[in-house]
């Protein structure tokens, strides 16, 4: 029987080759299969906001929480707790120190230029955000030529970094309504090139908060409506048959606490408006002295109080701000609830703000996911900069150098082998060609003992 020890050496052959060239296989079959994702920020959504309403008012968002993976006290978001800085670190898993846009307003001094929020111009020029850090649309689409991104509002995403843009990407227009931000991006999943990867960027309950304050009825009434938009996104994937497919993260970048009137501050009764220049200004400032002034402003900020002031050098570590060139001389924070206001410019005349101290639980913001990649549980919570980390690994895509952990994240993370068909393959097919291929050859053995008797 010579055939025999031939399909055993065959056999082998074949299953030698397989092993070697698992990588390809997994290559070739995980391209079927790429993970989908959708990050959501409903700006300034604080951690506790859902406990403002009854169940009832919250649907949607109570069916994430129940069903998802979620954080039970929110995230610990960077400092300073404005809008541009957690945007960028939620995507890049970078300290605003790391990633460089350390505020929505401030001042670069190799540029001598000053960066701001509302600049359209400014938001899509690369030299202020293709310093290093790679976003996660970035990450996604080098992990290979199947995979794309797309971005509707997500700040940054119109300024080339790493040589890339996202495949799709919409800038930021306030006039487009929620339910239409929803629609482009649920289309590019199921277009002919699709996306893997979605970015949403939701302008509120942010000026909600700012305007009547994260205790006000209107606030209440703004949350009850972002219920209804991830909602209308959770429908609209049912719709087009990718709801069970497809992961899906809500967070924010910060939260809101109120600022009463009486609690305002005017510098400019404690040092003179000529003696520097401030940016980003309320609740915290980067302070740049006038030449030959920094003594004495620091000695005069000093006396003012209800806020702590910092030379660059001396800013506790914790904050992971200072080892950065836009963070200017000086850095002023405010207490929480206490509002500034500098170089003559209007007293505050909102009832809510963000900024403060990264510590001070009004300023963390919500986290919720769901989808075939998270386990149904809740945490108490962790820091925005581990998200990055937690995408990639929801992508199954190698991650940049980042200032987070996945190790921190790993609870509400299911094992990859439980939801990939790949790594089942290995560990139970190949197996039971082995023992086929043992037993293949013990016959091949016994049939050539009996050949010699004979």
């Amino acid at each position: 029987m010579p055939g025999t020890s031939v399909s055993v050496q065959i056999l082998v052959s074949v299953l030698l080759i397989c092993l070697l060239d698992w990588n390809g296989f997994v290559k070739c079959h995980s391209s079927v299969t790429i993970p989908k994702l959708i990050l959501v920020s409903m700006d300034g959504f604080r951690w506790d906001y859902l406990t403002k309403l009854p169940e009832k008012d919250v649907s949607n968002f109570t069916f994430l929480i129940r069903n998802g993976a979620s954080a039970s006290k929110g995230m610990k978001n960077v400092f300073a707790t404005k809008t541009l800085p957690n945007h960028v670190t939620l995507v890049t898993g970078l300290y605003a120190e790391s990633h460089g846009i350390v505020a929505n307003e401030f001042y670069d001094p190799d540029f001598k230029e000053v960066y701001e929020i509302n600049n359209p111009s400014q938001m899509v020029d690369s030299k202020w955000y293709d310093t290093g850090p790679e976003p996660i649309w970035v990450t996604n689409q080098k992990a290979g030529e199947e995979r794309r991104s797309g971005s509707v509002f997500w700040p940054g995403c119109g300024a080339v970094q790493k040589g890339r843009l996202p495949s799709k990407y919409l800038l930021f227009d306030k006039r487009m309504d929620f339910n239409t931000r929803v629609d482009i991006l649920v289309s590019w999943f199921v277009s002919k090139e699709p996306i893997n990867l979605g970015l949403l960027y939701i302008n509120e309950p942010d000026h909600t908060g700012h305007k009547y304050g994260p205790n006000s009825t209107n606030l209440v009434k703004k949350i009850k409506e972002l219920d209804g938009v991830l909602g209308y996104l959770i429908n609209k994937l049912k719709k087009h048959g990718i709801w069970d497919d497809i992961n899906i993260i809500v967070t924010s970048d910060h939260g809101m606490t109120s600022t009463p009137a009486v609690k305002d501050i005017n510098i400019d009764n404690y040092i003179s408006p000529n003696k520097y220049r401030v940016w980003t200004g309320n609740p915290v400032a980067l302070v740049l002295p006038n030449k030959n002034e920094s003594q004495s402003d620091d000695e005069a900020l000093k006396k003012v109080p209800h806020v702590t002031v910092y030379k660059k050098q001396d800013i506790p570590a914790y904050y992971h701000y200072k080892n950065s060139r836009r963070v200017t001389p000086i850095l002023v924070v405010a207490d929480p609830h206490y509002s500034l206001s500098f170089n003559k410019s209007v007293v505050n005349k909102t009832v809510g703000n963000h900024g403060y101290n990264n510590s001070f639980s009004d300023m963390h913001p919500i986290f919720m996911a769901h989808g075939p990649a998270f386990k149904n549980v809740t945490v108490e919570g962790f820091s925005n900069t581990d998200v990055y980390a937690m995408m990639a690994y929801v992508l199954n895509i190698p991650p940049a150098a980042n200032n987070g952990s996945l190790s921190a994240v790993m609870a509400l993370l299911k094992p990859r082998e439980s939801s990939g068909g790949i790594t089942v393959t290995y560990f139970v097919v190949i197996p039971i060609v082995l023992c086929v291929a043992a037993l293949l050859s013990v016959a091949a053995c016994r049939h050539r003992k009996s050949s010699h008797r004979l």
